[in-house]
């Protein structure tokens, strides 16, 4: 029985931790890890001009 309650803990987890994903998703967190990406792109290129 001790094996049931662990799976619905776990289970648990991992629907908090979807819904906390989901919300950084909806907040933009996408745009905040694309931009520093963006941003050293250009600058890896300067050094070589």
């Amino acid at each position: 029985m001790s094996a049931h309650w662990v799976m619905l803990g776990l289970a648990a987890v991992v629907g908090l931790m979807g819904v906390v994903g989901a919300r950084d998703l909806l907040r933009g967190g996408l745009q905040q890890r694309l931009v520093p990406v963006r941003v050293r792109q250009p600058a890896r290129r300067t050094p070589r001009d």
